[in-house]
């Protein structure tokens, strides 16, 4: 009787159990389209396509970088490039401190972040190097640094992680989390 008595409590917990669950889902699922939605956003404001943000991002959170400095430095960067192309001595300079050449880059903003990142974990620690992160992505350096000291092949290592994971967002998926959560507000708006 007693095994009969343990049996049934084991069932009931087992069923609460997955009712809790199952309560779950909706919630993860909510919480995923939001991600996708901010995550393709964020994108947008550094000018880099979200399936590169997504990949960026991850290597980011590994070195305990946020997406709202990631996505900072990324805009300084694309403003910086554009400068030094411009005929910016001064930017130019900055980046021929890391070793690179600004003209060579003719890629896209992620790209030239992994070279930049190169240049930056092979240059020696000290006011030089702080200068050229300045120089190139302004104030918010610090909070990439410990990414940028990664270098390119620990970003690639991360990016490709991040594929096998299956953590990266496509552009479709952006758009379709995108729509669902505008759709969203608008019934919120109408009720």
């Amino acid at each position: 009787a007693a095994a009969g008595v343990a049996i049934g409590n084991l069932t009931t917990q087992l069923v609460q159990m997955g009712i809790q669950a199952a309560k779950s889902i909706p919630q993860l699922i909510e919480h995923s389209i939001d991600l996708a939605d901010e995550m393709g956003k964020a994108a947008q404001k550094a000018m880099v396509s979200v399936e590169a943000f997504s990949a960026l991002s991850y290597a980011a959170k590994l070195s305990d970088v946020g997406v709202e400095g990631l996505t900072t430095g990324l805009g300084r960067l694309n403003r910086t490039l554009a400068d030094a192309q411009g005929g910016n001595e001064k930017v130019a300079k900055a980046f021929s401190d890391l070793g690179l050449n600004v003209m060579n880059f003719s890629g896209t903003t992620d790209e030239a972040f992994s070279q930049i990142a190169e240049g930056f974990k092979n240059m020696a620690d000290g006011p030089a190097k702080a200068d050229a992160a300045f120089k190139i992505l302004g104030r918010g350096w610090q909070q990439l640094a410990p990414l940028m000291n990664t270098g390119a092949e620990g970003i690639a290592r991360a990016t490709e992680e991040a594929e096998k994971l299956g953590i990266t967002i496509s552009g479709e998926t952006f758009r379709a989390s995108e729509e669902f959560n505008d759709n969203l507000k608008r019934l919120q708006e109408s009720v």
